[in-house]
């Protein structure tokens, strides 16, 4: 993660850990005091951005261990999966129900800010992860298969509106 050598974990124990690469000893511990499962994690810029069930996104600072935002998602479901978008300061997070949420990093204020919400239909609904492609359109994996999406924006500099577009039709791997 970043200048250092340190892996993070996390998982079904409420917490996220931060070990030092060489001998992996614990360096901090980032308790999570809300008891939510922590599903996925992402390192930017210094930061960890957890996921946690019932649809929380925290982001802590990794060097102090302290988190500096708690922000809840309009959906309570676990979410699956985190992205940033550098250049957009944006997270694309995708939920379990199949929701995906694009959220805007408010500098001014320090929350997310909600830009827009796609539900994946039937027939397959979870989401399992999100990779981003080296073109910048999101590889959403599903059951049994995955679908391309991209971001497309419209509107001028002060008033742009985001939409998560889906780029191909589903794409069902076999048994």
């Amino acid at each position: 993660m970043s200048d250092e050598f340190i892996v993070a974990s996390c998982g079904p124990n409420n917490s996220a850990m931060i070990f030092e690469y060489d001998g992996f000893k614990i360096k901090k511990t980032l308790y999570n005091e809300t008891f939510e499962v922590i599903f996925s994690m992402i390192e930017v810029d210094g930061f960890l951005f957890t996921g946690h069930s019932k649809g929380l996104i925290m982001i802590w600072d990794y060097l102090s261990g302290e988190r500096v935002l708690k922000d809840k998602c309009a959906i309570e479901d676990p979410i699956t999966s985190l992205v940033y978008l550098k250049n957009q300061l944006m997270i694309w997070a995708s939920l379990m129900n199949g929701d995906m949420v694009l959220l805007k990093i408010n500098t001014e204020t320090f929350t997310l800010d909600l830009m827009n919400q796609v539900k994946i239909d039937e027939p397959a609904k979870k989401i399992y992860s999100l990779t981003r492609l080296s073109d910048g359109r999101m590889c959403v994996s599903q059951d049994k298969g995955f679908t391309v999406w991209q971001i497309n924006s419209q509107g001028d500099a002060s008033n742009v509106v985001y939409k998560l577009v889906q780029q191909t039709a589903k794409c069902y791997l076999e048994d």
